[in-house]
């Protein structure tokens, strides 16, 4: 349904400040869809200036506290005449949450406007752009740009001119920093091994200092461990006599 009231007005209960403010009492032409069932908002509004996406989702995630909703979208649309090649990294960051494969591709890219061509050049190989083109990954785009600014542009992902040099320094940063990754692990588990070490060496150093400290001996007994002859085949051994005088084995 479609409403003349501000966001503020129909979501009274977000209380907010700054940009979440703005867009709060700027936005117009608002039709609400809600789902009570399924605990879902959906937002479409005009909004008179560009607004980043961080912000928008911010806003959304704020709105799903307050009302305890499971999915809340704003859905802004703009001025024609605001679009240009510097919104293209919001149009990228609204396409990763769409859900397509496009986390990684584009940290670096080029773009060019050709009439209403929009090319995006981005250093990957034949194969990551296959990957794209699978996932309509520029339709999608294309599609953004028009529910947002009502405007009809081509998207194409294409491969920069420069990308096999732009891949290598792309993979060599990235083996660097795992490099780095595996120096702090293995620096992390050498000092993880000195502590237990550590650890180990003073608590045995513990028990031997708590052991009593008893003198070495050769007996128990309190005589000496000799063997005498006190008679005819008789012998002493320590505390013990022994008749040897008729042959039998003794242990």
């Amino acid at each position: 349904m479609e409403e003349k009231k501000s966001l503020g007005d129909i979501f009274k209960r977000v209380h907010t400040t700054g940009v979440k403010q703005e867009i709060f009492e700027t936005a117009s032409d608002i039709k609400l869809r809600v789902s009570k069932e399924d605990r879902i908002a959906e937002i479409h509004c005009f909004l008179p200036k560009l607004y980043k996406k961080s912000d928008i989702y911010a806003l959304e995630d704020l709105m799903k506290e307050v009302y305890e909703l499971n999915y809340v979208r704003i859905l802004p649309q703009y001025p024609p005449e605001l679009f240009s090649m510097d919104y293209i990294s919001e149009l990228l960051m609204e396409a990763a949450r769409v859900g397509i494969v496009i986390n990684g591709f584009f940290n670096k890219y080029e773009t060019e406007l050709d009439n209403h061509l929009i090319k995006i050049k981005i250093p990957f190989s034949h194969g990551g752009i296959s990957l794209l083109d699978l996932a309509k990954t520029a339709q999608i785009i294309s599609n953004i740009i028009k529910s947002e600014f009502g405007l009809t542009y081509e998207v194409e992902i294409i491969q920069s001119e420069n990308a096999n040099e732009q891949y290598a320094e792309f993979l060599s940063k990235q083996l660097e920093r795992l490099n780095s990754e595996n120096d702090m692990i293995r620096r992390e588990e050498e000092k993880r091994e000195q502590i237990l070490q550590a650890a180990a060496q003073k608590n045995t150093t513990a028990e031997e200092e708590s052991a009593p400290q008893l003198p070495k001996v050769n007996t128990l007994f309190d005589t000496p461990s000799s063997i005498e002859s006190i008679d005819d085949g008789k012998i002493k051994s320590g505390k013990t006599i022994f008749d040897i005088s008729v042959p039998e084995l003794v242990y």
